[in-house]
C-alpha cells in the first residue's frame, strides 16, 4: 500500500495535479485546507488559523489517514504540510510515521513553481497570500527539503499532464521509502 505526500509551494499545482492523480489511480485523497479551514469556521472566517486550529487539523489528519490504512486503501495526501511558526504543529514526520506503523511505502513529492508563475495561478482563482506569509510557506518547504531530500518537481514549464506524468514516473517507477 501506498502513501503519496503531494505538498509544496502554494500555486505550485497540489490540489489540480492531486486530483487527477487521485482520480486516475484510485487513491483515497486527503486534503490538509479541508481541515484546516473547511471543518473550522472561525479559520475560514480570518484565513488565519491558530495553533490550537493546526493542532486539529493535524489530530484529524491523522487519524482520517490511519482509518483508511487500517483498510489498506492507497492515499494522497494533499498540502503545504510545513510548520511556519514555532506554534504550528504540522510536521510531515508524523505523517511518514503512521505510514511506517501501517506497512506504507511512503512517497513524498514536492512540488514548486517561480514566482511569476505561481502570481499568475493565485490571480487567475482570484486567492493570493499575504507576501509574508507565502515567503514563510517557501521557506519552511525548502528546509524541509533539505531535510528530506525527497523528490521535487518545477511544475512551472509543464503542462497539468506533463506533471502528472513526472508524479506517476517518481511513484511507479522509483518508490522512494
Amino acid at each position: 500500500m501506498n502513501l503519496l505526500i503531494i505538498n509544496g509551494y502554494s500555486a505550485s499545482g497540489k490540489s489540480t495535479l492531486s486530483l487527477k492523480f487521485s482520480k486516475k489511480h484510485d487513491y483515497a485523497l486527503i486534503i490538509q485546507d479541508h481541515f484546516l479551514f473547511k471543518m473550522n469556521p472561525s479559520s475560514l472566517k480570518t484565513k488565519k488559523p491558530n495553533s490550537f486550529n493546526h493542532e486539529i487539523a493535524r489530530i484529524n489528519l491523522l487519524s482520517c489517514i490511519e482509518n483508511y490504512m487500517k483498510y489498506k486503501k492507497d492515499i494522497l495526501l494533499e498540502g503545504a504540510l510545513v510548520s511556519i511558526t514555532d506554534t504550528d504543529p504540522i510536521n510531515i514526520s508524523d505523517f511518514i510515521d503512521t505510514a511506517k506503523k501501517y506497512n506504507y511505502k511512503t512517497t513524498v513529492v514536492t512540488l514548486i513553481a517561480n514566482d511569476s508563475v505561481r502570481k499568475q495561478r493565485q490571480k487567475k482563482r482570484g486567492n493570493t497570500l499575504l507576501k509574508h506569509i507565502d515567503k514563510k510557506l517557501i521557506d519552511a518547504s525548502d528546509r524541509q527539503y533539505s531535510v528530506l531530500k525527497n523528490h521535487r518537481i518545477d511544475t512551472s514549464k509543464l503542462s497539468i499532464k506533463k506533471s502528472l506524468e513526472e508524479i506517476e514516473k517518481i511513484v511507479f517507477f522509483e518508490h522512494k521509502v
